[in-house]
């Protein structure tokens, strides 16, 4: 069967069962996401990023008892680069985190702390294309690790500070990743032949699989 009288090949059927040999298997595992988060950290995008009480809210922190009930904001700085490990799953631990809380009416709180926060990877739709995002696995439980205060109010709850650092920290890891994506994925253009239209293609995710230290994702190509 001829494809097009004036291209002058013959249109070739592409069967089912030849799928899978069109996909292309990824493995993503630490050695890209940390090379990644560096260069992110390095270039300062987690120095200094302040969030609001309402922004804290939508990442889950309840109402606070006096004097976080007058709590203006947070101001948050990693002070060592995220790093990527494998522990049952993928984790971003996080070293020396400065949290800084303005309550009115009282001294700032400065507190430093860890986290672990459990990750996972997303294929989402992006300006050119599709992005290879990190995001936060909400299925499961982050870990903060034991709190150092520098300056702290006799005022302050510990407790409180506690709801301030579970949602403060997420909040930081969802603000940059969510802008900066690990990898871009742009969708391209194939030139039709002499009077054919041009072929759009775009990255699909297939298929998506957690290995015991990488992430295997199966992708293919699609036209719009």
């Amino acid at each position: 069967q001829i494809a097009d009288p004036e291209h002058g090949v013959l249109l070739r059927e592409v069967q089912t069962a030849l799928d899978a040999a069109t996909d292309i298997n990824a493995a993503v595992g630490s050695p890209l996401i940390n090379q990644a988060t560096f260069a992110i950290w390095d270039a300062g995008n987690f120095d200094g990023l302040s969030f609001s009480v309402e922004e804290l809210q939508q990442h889950g922190m309840p109402a606070l008892a006096f004097p976080f009930d007058l709590l203006q904001g947070v101001e948050m700085r990693l002070l060592l680069p995220p790093l990527l490990e494998w522990d049952a799953g993928a984790w971003l631990e996080l070293g020396g985190v400065q949290v800084v809380a303005e309550a009115q009416g009282v001294p700032q709180t400065l507190i430093y702390t860890a986290a672990r926060l459990p990750v996972t990877l997303e294929v989402v739709p992006g300006s050119e294309g599709r992005q290879l995002r990190l995001t936060v696995d909400e299925q499961r439980d982050y870990q903060i690790m034991e709190r150092e205060f520098d300056q702290l109010s006799p005022f302050v709850d510990t407790a409180d500070v506690q709801h301030l650092l579970e949602a403060s920290i997420p909040a930081t890891i969802a603000a940059v990743f969510e802008d900066i994506p690990i990898v871009d994925l742009p969708s391209f253009t194939i030139d039709g032949l002499e009077g054919a239209e041009d072929v759009h293609l775009h990255v699909k995710l297939r298929a998506f699989a957690v290995g015991s230290d990488h992430w295997v994702l199966r992708l293919t190509l699609e036209s719009e």
